[in-house]
């Protein structure tokens, strides 16, 4: 699935890593892996690892 921040591929087990739609190298990255919350996104190399990977929750609105 194409989105403005990139390109969104399910990986395995709900997980699924976000590559640049400019550059399929580089991929969206938690910083330092500090998995707190309060992390800005970086654009980074793509090696795979659980800083780079995501899994989305579907919250559903009244």
């Amino acid at each position: 699935m194409m989105h403005k921040l990139g390109r969104l591929l399910a990986v395995a087990n709900g997980y699924s890593k976000i590559l640049s739609k400019v550059d399929a190298t580089r991929g969206w990255d938690v910083p330092n892996c500090t998995m707190d919350g309060n992390s800005n996104l970086q654009l980074w190399d793509y090696y795979g690892t659980s800083c780079q990977l995501f899994k989305f929750k579907f919250i559903a609105m009244n």
